[in-house]
């Protein structure tokens, strides 16, 4: 066979997936050739282009294309379920106001019913508008804006519910055509996410569902806190935070720099991890919270990337040990009640109150982000509040107010440090 490209050689990767099936017609210039009619499966595909395959009678013969003469059946679509918690709300007026009031998660439970047909009406709305006959079957799918092999992998999305271990689930529906990989599924995660917040899911929470006795009530796919979308295999597995994520993201040690870490692989560098390395951290923690993802296990896929897969600093056990001995003081006694900090993605000036998630801009903001930096180390001086005690909070107010990095005595040594992960 000629030498073929390598452009060709990942177009055919991506229409020929592993796990095809392979339908043969005939087979020549081979001694003992596999029987016209023979199946197999598609094992992948070499460098020089050849189709390797098992076929069902246990024999593994490669096939030549241009040579042999074949079909290529594409593998059985396969469902994949990204979960996240819902919650719903409905209004009460008291005194002339209307209060929105989140519901109790067992009477959520008791709508669901309800809150599926709507769901369902929503995703015959969506195929009755849509632009064709192929985005109508695709459902989101047909707004997709990332990489081209998610697109191709993935033929369909569709949002539903589902009542699991006593709660109300999100469901993201996907019909999968071979596997995925790691980084793709974390492609696919960010962009269903972004739907559940941002497109379909705040176009749905605001239609109101009826479900007797006068009472309406509005489903939420997301929420701004605690929420996080997982697999199904992840999110109900009692025991995955005890083991490795197949992704994860972190900082390095050396530069900060955001990285993906594949389990069992290696890293790699984020495109937009040069411009703000101050913010490295926190979208690291934004992104693995919202994946379901611990410090400990962020901290252990980093220790196994630069230390080894198989060492302890692999094992998310160890951290979560660690974690624990910290957490268990109330280190909020230890902090101040207010603060002042700056961003650092704009230098603003900026409130932090102690037990509260978030900040507050400063209306004594100068605009310069020089002179806020000043203005915030001269307003704690007077406050009494130390660099430790600062740092503290900053963590606190983005990462929550029970994690190791909000005691102040974590700043009050030289502790050891993994990608911007404090380690007790």
């Amino acid at each position: 066979m000629n030498q073929i490209s390598k452009e060709w050689l990942d177009f055919l990767r991506q229409q020929f997936p592993q796990g095809s099936r392979i339908q043969l017609r005939e087979m020549k210039d081979v001694p003992r050739p596999v029987e016209p009619g023979s199946r197999g499966r598609l094992e992948g595909i070499d460098d020089a282009g050849n189709f390797l395959v098992r076929w069902d009678s246990g024999r593994s013969l490669n096939l030549a294309p241009g040579e042999d003469s074949f079909t290529v059946l594409p593998p059985p679509l396969q469902i994949l379920k990204l979960y996240m918690p819902m919650t719903a709300t409905y209004y009460d007026e008291e005194d002339g106001v209307e209060n929105e009031i989140t519901m109790d998660y067992r009477e959520t439970v008791e709508y669901a019913p309800q809150i599926i047909a709507a769901f369902q009406k929503e995703r015959a709305w969506l195929e009755q508008h849509a632009g064709s006959l192929e985005d109508a079957e695709r459902g989101l799918m047909a707004y997709f804006s990332g990489t081209e092999s998610v697109h191709q992998k993935v033929r369909s999305c569709y949002f539903t519910a589902e009542v699991r271990e006593g709660q109300l689930w999100g469901v993201a529906e996907c019909k999968i055509c071979g596997s995925l990989t790691p980084m793709e599924l974390e492609h696919l995660i960010d962009e269903i996410g972004g739907q559940a917040s941002d497109g379909v899911g705040e176009v749905f929470e605001q239609h109101e569902i009826q479900i007797g006795n006068g009472l309406k009530i509005y489903p939420h796919l997301w929420q701004s806190e605690g929420w996080s979308i997982m697999p199904e295999q992840d999110r109900f597995d009692p025991h995955f935070s005890e083991r490795l994520p197949d992704i994860c993201l972190s900082v390095l040690p050396e530069n900060n720099a955001l990285i993906y870490i594949t389990k069992g692989t290696g890293c790699q560098i984020s495109e937009d991890s040069s411009e703000k390395p101050g913010l490295n951290r926190h979208m690291a923690d934004y992104c693995n919270r919202k994946r379901g993802i611990s410090k400990a296990q962020e901290a252990a896929m980093l220790g196994g990337c630069l230390h080894g897969w198989e060492s302890t600093a692999a094992d998310p056990k160890r951290y979560m040990q660690e974690q624990c001995q910290t957490s268990g003081r109330k280190v909020t006694e230890e902090l101040p009640e207010l603060c002042f900090s700056v961003l650092p993605s704009t230098g603003a000036l900026i409130c932090i109150k102690r037990g509260e998630s978030g900040y507050f801009p400063s209306d004594w903001d100068t605009g310069d982000p020089a002179q806020n930096r000043e203005l915030a180390d001269y307003n704690n001086q007077r406050l009494g509040v130390t660099a430790a005690q600062r740092l503290a909070m900053e963590a606190g107010s983005m990462h929550g107010w029970d994690c190791p990095a909000a005691d102040p005595k974590t700043y009050e040594q030289t502790p050891q440090t993994i990608g911007g992960i404090t380690l007790a």
